[in-house]
């Protein structure tokens, strides 16, 4: 569990950090003439667009979950869950 966390840490750092890194580069830190300040809403928007661009990846994780948990407990495979999840996916035993 722990070197797990460790992984996504670097993992972490080594996207998203980077990514807002180079975001904060290009967003103006003064004022824009006729606007105003707008670092306010640069921020609002790359936010939006990060959770955007993880709405499906949180919409997946159930079913890889499910799949990692049927592989990992025996008993799992009697579940109801199991079961339907097998209807879908034929060619998991």
């Amino acid at each position: 569990m722990l070197g797990g966390s460790f992984f996504v840490g670097v993992h972490m750092a080594l996207t998203h950090g980077v990514t807002l890194g180079m975001v904060a580069s290009y967003i103006p830190a003064t004022e824009v003439e006729g606007i105003g300040r707008i670092t306010g809403t640069c921020w609002s928007f790359t936010d939006f667009v990060f959770g955007a661009r993880h709405a499906p990846l949180n919409h997946w994780a159930k079913p890889l979950h499910n799949s990692i948990s049927m592989l990992s407990d025996p008993e799992w495979k009697w579940s109801k869950d199991a079961q339907s999840c097998r209807k879908r996916h034929p060619t998991l035993k």
